[in-house]
């Protein structure tokens, strides 16, 4: 599969089968994820920033984060009431509500979770390079033929020193988490029809 096809297909798979992904397979994923970009000032000749965590649904690491991932939804809840947010953001609010106070086991729609954690640095660009990680996971996957979600939850916590414990990971450093669902894809793997963009807005400047 060609890179731009790999892009074109992708897809948020939310159905998934009981068959277990292989070792291999998850390996290539993660090794691409290992590849992304990352800044440069902000890890200059250091190699140990990047981490990554396969969950499996049912376990009790999986019953830990999704317990972390409920408490940031009530926080979150909490904000969309004290500031009104549901005049500006009626979406968003309305995702809120409804899922605060419900287990998150949207977190574990496929039988593997992975959290990337990416250490902080000076310029702070660990947000951003969790970004180019998942990009390039997502991509590997859909040309592998498995599933892939984004699981924004994990990005969500607040609560960063129990992130650290749960993941095993120093004390006194800063990290930003994200999450992605894997597995083998019930149905529709690739996108077909034509998803939704943003508009080609282009402007060539002097």
């Amino acid at each position: 599969m060609e890179v731009y096809e790999a892009i074109r297909k992708r897809k948020s798979t939310r159905n998934y089968t009981e068959e277990e992904v292989k070792r291999e397979q998850i390996e290539q994923v993660l090794e691409a994820g290992r590849q992304a970009p990352f800044a440069g000032l902000a890890q200059a000749g250091k190699t140990d920033f990047r981490h990554f965590f396969v969950i499996k649904r049912g376990s009790e690491t999986a019953e830990k984060l999704m317990d972390l991932v409920l408490e940031a939804r009530k926080e979150d809840l909490r904000e969309v009431e004290e500031k009104h947010l549901e005049e500006k953001y009626p979406v968003y609010a309305g995702a809120v509500k409804n899922g605060a106070g419900k287990k998150p086991v949207d977190l574990f729609m496929a039988p593997l979770l992975i959290v990337a954690a990416e250490r902080s640095g000076r310029p702070a660009r660990e947000h951003a390079a969790l970004g180019y990680v998942m990009e390039n996971m997502w991509l590997r996957a859909t040309e592998l033929g498995l599933g892939f979600k984004l699981c924004s939850g994990v990005s969500d916590v607040k609560d960063q020193s129990a992130m650290k414990r749960l993941f095993g990971l120093p004390e006194e450093e800063n990290y930003a988490f994200e999450g992605c669902s894997l597995g083998y894809a019930v149905s529709d793997l690739y996108r077909e029809d034509t998803r939704q963009l943003p508009e080609f807005d282009v402007t060539y400047l002097p």
